[in-house]
């Protein structure tokens, strides 16, 4: 008797890379900073459907509200955000790197 094994789909670099609007050379360096799981065969990497399943998922279950991800800035119609952040650092007496990271806290994580 015969046993036969499945494996799920994997997909090369630039398919991956396709999938998420990305160069292939930015899905690399994902891979290379360990923030892409892969797959090395060789010379070659594979990206495992379950982890772009899994990327997907992580995505949609965010608890950020449109103003932590600066949807905030173009309800209000703000044409010039070097001058609205200036504006706020003025009446918070605050330095630069702190309102930045009030604003888009995500970028200092």
């Amino acid at each position: 008797m015969t046993t036969r094994f499945t494996y799920e789909p994997v997909y090369p670099i630039e398919q991956v890379a396709r999938i998420f609007k990305l160069t292939p050379r930015a899905v690399r360096t994902l891979i290379r900073n360990g923030d892409l799981p892969a797959i090395r065969l060789g010379k070659h990497y594979r990206i495992p459907k379950s982890v772009i399943d899994n990327l997907f998922a992580s995505a949609v279950k965010t608890d950020w509200t449109p103003e932590d991800l600066g949807f905030g800035i173009w309800k209000a119609k703000i044409r010039d955000s070097v001058s609205y952040v200036n504006r706020l650092r003025a009446r918070t007496n605050k330095p630069l790197k702190q309102t930045v990271a009030e604003l888009a806290p995500w970028r200092f994580d």
